[in-house]
């Protein structure tokens, strides 16, 4: 019910208002009476009003002053003001500070009831919003941890857009220190102690230490954490000015042995460089997943940090073109593509031989990238290692058996090709599946006004991607493969007599008579009167 306070210095008046109204007709109930400001301030102190009826004209305190004080104790108080004076300053102020409605005495109750109506509808529908509006921000709270979490993968992989982008993003996700640096540290349990039998369950729960762990040593300098193949991603606040990692150092000094000993094994960290833009953390990760390949050449266990490797040792000489090279290998594995793999493998081995510049460390380092990264886009397209790989820690195991550069870079090519054939296996099987349903479609709406736009949107995929789709498998466009299939279906109804040549070319999607007769020509060297006399 919506709670009402008369206040009026003439108990007559407040009586006579109180019995002439029927409150509940509006959902109301008068909860107090007063005859000064005063009295009325106590019981709205008391018992909160929701609608405050008061006359203007009271000996002490008026009504005009007595509105600023209500409205000052709640914002939302509805009020009408009462007047035995028709003035216009009375009004004018009356409006300045916002009354719901001013009415002369003596009172019309008829137009009071249209005031008491108005109130009533509005002070329901704000509640009505008011409780939409907690809903919706109750579903935002929920939704918030995941909208945080997704922005972070697409910021670390660098799928998040311009600066611009990540910024309003950022702002409206409420999350990162606008005018700091940042650096990307990455957690990673060492792999020869990880159990290949782990749940998902006891992968979120390390996740979890972790996170609790680094909130107490990295302290305010942590700014976010996010989990991505069992690894955890810290990034932290990192000044660029001067000494900008002995903050860092200090507190990793904690961090590090406080998580090795709540897991119960060793932990590697690799740490990026700071990044000015936020749009520059995809390099500091890269560059941390690049320290904690190192993992395996120094031993486990280790805080490695990104220019313990150099930017330079890992890329001298040739870089550039070995750098193009790694991208473009990356770019035929998600492809599919084992033959520009190789060829690119080719390419790279050649260099080197020409070049001689790079240490059998240095080629390890790249080839544990390449293989890392191949994990990393077949566990993004929702795929598990191959039986035949067995495990993750075994492919690392296949490269340090190796014996020098050369048979490295060899067993790396072998392994991204079985990954390639991995890939390229599941997208002709989705690709088969795909085809089959458009065909189907097509099959079945071939005598209609269709189009390669409408079997695009039967299967998901824009039509482009489609036509290309379908021309790799039937050696022919949509159009062409659709034209040649209503040919057919004309030919078997032109063996039946009682068809119309006009009824046939409706049948099989084309209005218009004459140029069905020009395509069936083009098509099988006869008109269709021709065709049916044969």
């Amino acid at each position: 019910m919506i709670k009402v306070l008369i206040v009026d210095d003439e108990e007559g008046q407040r009586s006579g208002l109180i019995r002439h109204v029927d409150w509940n007709a509006y959902e109301m109930v008068v909860t107090g009476e007063a005859e000064s400001a005063r009295q009325a301030l106590e019981l709205a102190a008391d018992n909160p009003p929701d609608l405050m009826i008061s006359d203007i004209r009271m000996p002490g305190v008026d009504g005009l002053e007595l509105c600023r004080s209500m409205r000052e104790l709640n914002h939302e108080l509805r009020i009408i003001m009462v007047s035995g004076y028709e003035k216009f300053e009375y009004a004018k102020t009356a409006i300045d500070i916002g009354i719901d409605a001013y009415l002369v005495k003596p009172i019309d109750f008829s137009q009071l009831a249209e005031v008491l109506d108005q109130v009533k509808h509005s002070f329901f529908s704000h509640l009505q919003k008011q409780e939409e509006d907690s809903q919706l921000r109750e579903k935002l709270r929920e939704f918030l941890p995941f909208a945080r979490q997704n922005f972070l993968h697409e910021l670390i992989y660098g799928h998040a857009g311009t600066e611009e982008d990540i910024r309003k993003r950022s702002r409206y996700l409420q999350m990162f220190e606008m005018e700091v640096s940042h650096a990307v540290l990455i957690v990673n349990r060492d792999s020869s102690e990880r159990l290949p039998s782990a749940s998902e369950e006891n992968r979120e729960l390390e996740h979890l230490k972790i996170r609790k762990i680094a909130q107490h040593a990295l302290g305010d300098i942590l700014e976010e954490v996010h989990t991505s193949r069992g690894d955890t991603i810290l990034i932290v606040r990192c000044p660029v000015q001067s000494s900008p990692n002995r903050i860092l150092e200090q507190r990793l000094e904690r961090f590090h042995p406080e998580v090795e000993n709540e897991l119960g094994c060793k932990i590697n960290i690799g740490i990026g460089p700071a990044v000015e833009s936020l749009q520059e953390i995809v390099d500091s990760f890269r560059l941390a997943q690049r320290a904690i390949h190192q993992r395996l050449l120094i031993g486990s266990g280790q805080i490695i940090y990104w220019h313990d490797i150099g930017e330079k040792k890992i890329w001298p000489g040739s870089g550039v073109e070995i750098e193009r090279s790694v991208k473009d290998i990356l770019k035929s594995l998600q492809q599919g593509d084992g033959g520009s793999i190789d060829e690119t493998f080719r390419l790279i081995i050649r260099k080197l031989i020409e070049s001689d510049s790079l240490t059998e460390t240095e080629t390890g380092c790249i080839c544990m990238e390449l293989v890392s990264s191949a994990i990393r886009i077949i566990g993004e397209m929702g795929e598990s290692l191959r039986q035949d790989f067995n495990s993750e820690k075994e492919l690392w195991k296949r490269l340090l058996r190796c014996n020098g550069t050369l048979q490295m870079l060899q067993e790396t090519k072998k392994i991204l090709i079985q990954f390639c054939d991995q890939i390229a296996e599941r997208k002709n099987s989705r690709h088969r599946s795909i085809i089959q349903i458009a065909l189907e479609y097509i099959g079945e709406h071939y005598s209609e006004d269709i189009s390669l736009q409408d079997a695009a949107e039967k299967v998901y995929l824009s039509p482009s991607y489609l036509g290309t789709l379908l021309r790799a498998e039937l050696k022919q466009s949509f159009t062409e493969y659709l034209t040649r299939l209503r040919i057919e279906k004309a030919k078997e109804l032109l063996k039946d007599p009682q068809f119309k040549l006009y009824e046939i070319s409706e049948h099989v999607g084309y209005q218009n008579p004459a140029y069905f007769s020009n395509i069936f020509k083009r098509y099988t060297g006869l008109s269709p009167k021709d065709f049916r006399n044969s």
